[in-house]
């Protein structure tokens, strides 16, 4: 089990194991399909009922903020692997 801010040895142990996880497309198509998923309030507001598929969930895009100024955000990047696991795919 993965566990953010682990208390001791053994949390820390868990979480450097769980580095090596790698996920399938399929395995993340049966994770996500396991349970439906609501983008509910308050995406349904600030994006205003858009579909999720259809939008891009960015605080700049959100209107509004967009009325009242310029905003900037980071973009979503790709985690890093460790060096073991470059080259596995």
């Amino acid at each position: 089990m993965v566990r953010q801010g682990g208390r001791n040895k053994k949390h820390l142990q868990g979480n450097i194991d769980a580095l090596n996880l790698r996920l399938t497309p399929h395995d993340m198509e049966r994770i996500e399909a396991a349970s439906d998923f609501s983008w509910d309030f308050p995406n349904s507001f600030l994006y205003r009922g858009q579909p999720a598929a259809n939008r891009n969930l960015r605080p700049e895009n959100v209107y509004l903020t967009a009325s009242a100024a310029h905003l900037d955000s980071a973009v979503p990047r790709a985690p890093v692997l460790p060096p073991s696991a470059v080259g596995d795919e």
